[in-house]
């Protein structure tokens, strides 16, 4: 019996081993300090949290901390730690683990002016330490300033930034301009990921911000796929090539693997001001009543998803944005349908709309990064995005008895609306990695951008007052952007004396492809029916608001552009930084160019820095800035002759007027 239970126990022994022992080979520990980098001191009471699980550790007054991997995520081969202490946003790291190994992984942590950076220089190191000013706006800054567009999150967070909201400026009023330091839009350089943005299709006319010019479409990139924005406050063309004369915006898109998370806003505005109000019929209306009003009305709805796909992951954003028109004009005391006669002036008011426009925007983003090998020295990386912005704005307010109406169509006249549908895809794909102390990348990318211009609610008048229905609304033609870009870059640190610190040489190249185009409308929107106007003079041609573009103002061009760059940036001395950079760039229209980039840190004490730079610059113009044309007929009063029909025009470089 004895012998028996000794046994038993032998067996009840070796089983609790064996479960042990395989458990050990499922899970794993991680242990490490949790300091500040400036100074090397403990950071206690840090959170240590495993991205996906709900397992959570707390560091002790050492700054030490434990947390142990569930087996499910020890089998996949590695562990993301996100570091909540000292007020900052999270830092997220990736920890690779072996099933049943403990783990020792330590964390300095930077301040919030010391966010590390990827734009203005070239060398590895948080902001603190650059030699150019540049601003770093963390997502918990961006969650915080409460905007659902892009450009309104830059405007809040950087000084230097601005983004007015023009208004009846037709297409400008869906793509609004953003400008840096004062300079136009298209003297600012946008990056995602460190990756050159395309620029929007649309050129810049009318009496707005950067009247001529283009720019890049920030709204196109959803809040919920930003992981931080750097802007670098300075010119940059010898480092990056044409538009970053004012500086440079890089966005940094969200990675990694995380919970799905989810965000949604809604807002509206509401007051009142002094008018017109009109009865439902439309036949009195009462002076100097107050008229109450509520829109604006914004719906937001955005998420992102860090999912895990084989040893890599794969981060997925998308957002809907509705928001509703604003209206900010008074009453009309013009005559509106009979001259000389209030009576019959029965018109809503306001007749007009002075604001923002009607849009309803869907946006979605990719960013993928994927080990190519065990020893993880090689990535295959990916990102891009797609959206949809459909808006509505109008144009000024043609009345009943304008020479531009037909009564029998609008009553009381009518409001011509300008309904634009943007379409934006882009998409990157590269390899990066380490070779004998050399950083490598090699990527390729494809931007495309249109405008589609529809205008609704509108006349050619000159097609007379017998139309059908369908012709108060014109297709009056696209513009369309694409390029294609082709990137090559080297870097290595180098130990050298008697530089007191390692000497970071960069070089690469960069190859670009542009195509510009003009689609024209179809016919009745730009073309002369015959018929007179209601005064039996010479009708108004074309849609009003926005004419059509016509056949000979269709364009079809491209350019290329060839680059290269060299960057050195070292410690000469404990308290000095000198960094030199040279770019020579060849354009098949605009010619040859070179600049260059000097730029000088002082630190003669830790907690003072003096830091300037010196550059020349260049800007290529935009192909829409080249070959953009348009054509529009207007009405002059000349004596003797009464009104005389002008052609507007405005015409590319190339053309003998120009």
């Amino acid at each position: 019996m004895l012998r028996a239970a000794a046994h038993a126990t032998r067996i009840i022994a070796l089983i609790v081993c064996l479960s042990t022992t395989a458990y050990a080979q499922q899970s794993t520990t991680i242990t490490g300090t949790v300091t500040t980098r400036a100074d090397g001191m403990p950071v206690p009471g840090a959170m240590v949290a495993l991205a996906g699980t709900d397992v959570t550790a707390t560091t002790d007054n050492n700054g030490r901390y434990s947390i142990d991997v569930p087996p499910a995520v020890a089998r996949t081969g590695r562990a993301q730690l996100r570091i909540f202490a000292l007020g900052q946003p999270a830092r997220t790291y990736e920890v690779n683990i072996t099933p049943g190994t403990p783990a020792t992984f330590d964390v300095a942590l930077t301040l919030g002016f010391e966010e590390l950076v990827t734009v203005g220089t070239r060398t590895r190191g948080a902001e603190a330490e650059k030699s150019v000013p540049v601003d770093v706006l963390t997502q918990d800054q961006i969650e915080r300033s409460g905007y659902t567009e892009t450009a309104q999150v830059i405007l809040a967070l950087a000084p230097s930034f601005n983004f007015p909201r023009p208004t009846i400026t037709d297409g400008t009023d869906t793509v609004r301009p953003a400008t840096l330091r004062g300079l136009g839009p298209d003297q600012v350089l946008v990056l995602i990921n460190g990756k050159r943005r395309h620029q929007s299709a649309l050129v810049h006319l009318n009496g707005s911000i950067g009247r001529g010019s283009t720019g890049v479409d920030l709204n196109a990139i959803p809040v919920s796929s930003i992981e931080r924005i750097e802007v670098l406050r300075e010119g940059a063309a010898a480092q990056y090539g044409s538009d970053a004369i004012a500086g440079v915006i890089n966005i940094v898109l969200k990675g990694g693997q995380s919970a799905p998370a989810v965000t949604s806003k809604f807002g509206l505005s509401t007051g009142s001001f002094a008018g017109n109000r009109c009865t439902p019929s439309g036949l009195s209306c009462e002076t100097g009543d107050d008229i109450d009003f509520s829109d604006g009305e914004l719906f937001d709805l955005g998420g992102s998803w860090g999912l895990a796909v084989g040893r890599g992951s794969l981060a997925v954003s998308a957002e809907y944005r509705h928001h509703n028109r604003t209206n900010r004009a008074s009453f009309d005391p013009r005559d509106q349908v009979v001259a000389g006669d209030a009576s019959n002036n029965a018109v809503p008011e306001p007749n007009h709309r002075w604001g923002d426009p009607d849009t309803r925007d869907f946006m979605t983003f990719l960013n993928g990064n994927f080990p190519l090998n065990a020893a993880e020295t090689r990535f295959l990386y990916a990102f891009g995005g797609f959206s949809r912005r459909a808006a509505n704005s109008a144009g000024f307010y043609r009345r009943g008895l304008d020479l531009r109406n037909w009564p029998q169509i609008y009553p009381l006249g009518f409001l011509p609306e300008i309904q634009p549908t943007v379409i934006d895809v882009s998409g990157t794909a590269g390899v990066r990695g380490a070779w004998n102390q050399w950083a490598w990348d090699v990527s390729g990318e494809y931007g495309y951008n249109s405008f589609d211009f529809r205008i609704g609610n509108t006349l050619n008048v000159s097609l007379g007052p017998t139309i059908p229905p369908n012709k108060t609304e014109f297709d009056a033609g696209t513009l369309s952007l694409g390029q294609f870009v082709l990137n090559g870059d080297v870097s290595r640190r180098f130990e050298i004396d008697p530089l007191s610190g390692p000497l970071n040489v960069a070089f690469g190249t960069e190859i670009r492809r542009e195509q510009y185009a003009i689609d024209a409308g179809e016919p009745d929107s730009y073309g002369d029916g015959g018929v007179l106007n209601i005064a039996g003079g010479a009708a108004a041609i074309g849609a009003q608001v926005f004419p059509g573009f016509r056949p000979t103002n269709e364009v079809d061009e491209g350019r290329t552009s060839v680059a290269g760059y060299v960057d050195l940036e070292g410690d000469v001395l404990q308290w000095l930084r000198i960094g030199v950079a040279g770019r020579a760039e060849h354009y098949t229209d605009f010619g040859d160019t070179f600049d260059g980039k000097l730029t000088v840190r002082v630190q003669p004490d830790r907690r003072f820095v003096l830091r300037g730079s010196l550059s020349t610059g260049f800007r290529a113009p935009s192909l829409g800035q080249s070959f953009f044309s348009s054509t529009a007929t207007n009405f002059l009063s000349v004596p003797g002759q009464g009104l005389v029909p002008f052609e507007s025009l405005t015409l590319p470089v190339s053309s003998p007027a120009a």
